[in-house]
């Protein structure tokens, strides 16, 4: 049998139904082989050629007219086309509309998203320099950033740091480069110092004092010893320089 004709209803347009319950409104709704849609005012019914009514049983009489709305079945092809007539204004920023699974969903162009497509991704030209942005389980947007970028937003360049290999063999002079480093770090023996060991270390050494006139005080005798010198204090003195009265 050649169906020309599909019996509609015609249904005021508007957004998905939001159900609190997880039963299917549209299970066994539609009689006589029905196909029914959840719409935003419940489960709407349409109906195969020669039925009719709201849950698709009443039977049309032959060449009789009905209320009915009565569309061309090839205006009604598949889910954009239900679109059209159930819901042409649901999907908002040039977001596609389709039928899955008796209900009405929104395709969504990036960057926008959200079940109309009402929503702007937080992604959208967040990250720089070709990075990829994915959302954190916190919601935040996080960057991988291809490997000449760094920071946040991959915002930052990456600036080549050498290596031991790419220094000169006398970068470090007498000392080591260390391969572990980067930059590269030089290991000095220990009579060096500097980040490059380029500073030899000069031992200190107290100054050698000799005997003077004001070498050793209160009439002591001063006499070298060696690398130093001592002082002969007189009665009633004492300390190095004979500078304590014992009184």
């Amino acid at each position: 049998m050649d169906f020309l004709l599909i019996a509609i209803l015609l249904l005021t347009t508007g957004n998905l139904v939001q159900s609190s319950s997880t039963a299917n409104p549209c299970t066994n709704y539609c009689s006589k082989g029905g196909v029914c849609l959840k719409t935003p005012q419940g489960p709407k019914c349409i109906c195969l050629p020669q039925w009719k009514g709201k849950r698709c049983e009443i039977q049309e009489a032959t060449g009789g007219n009905n209320s009915s709305q009565v569309v061309q079945a090839d205006q009604v092809p598949n889910g954009p086309g239900l679109c059209e007539i159930f819901a042409p204004d649901l999907c908002l920023n040039g977001g596609i509309c389709d039928v899955n699974e008796q209900e009405f969903v929104c395709h969504c162009k990036y960057p926008h998203t959200g079940n109309r497509c009402q929503n702007r991704s937080l992604c959208f030209d967040y990250c720089l320099n070709n990075g990829l942005c994915y959302l954190h389980t916190n919601g935040s947007p996080k960057c991988v950033c291809p490997s000449d970028n760094e920071g946040e937003r991959c915002e930052k360049i990456v600036v080549p740091r050498p290596t031991c290999d790419q220094m000169p063999a006398t970068y470090c002079n007498t000392g080591v480069c260390l391969h572990s480093a980067v930059p590269p770090r030089c290991y000095c023996p220990s009579a060096y110092t500097g980040e490059q060991c380029e500073t030899r270390i000069t031992p200190t050494t107290e100054p050698f004092e000799r005997c003077s006139l004001t070498t050793c005080r209160n009439g002591a005798t001063c006499h070298n010893n060696g690398n130093s010198f001592y002082c002969h204090c007189p009665k009633r003195f004492t300390g190095k320089r004979c500078e304590t009265n014992l009184g």
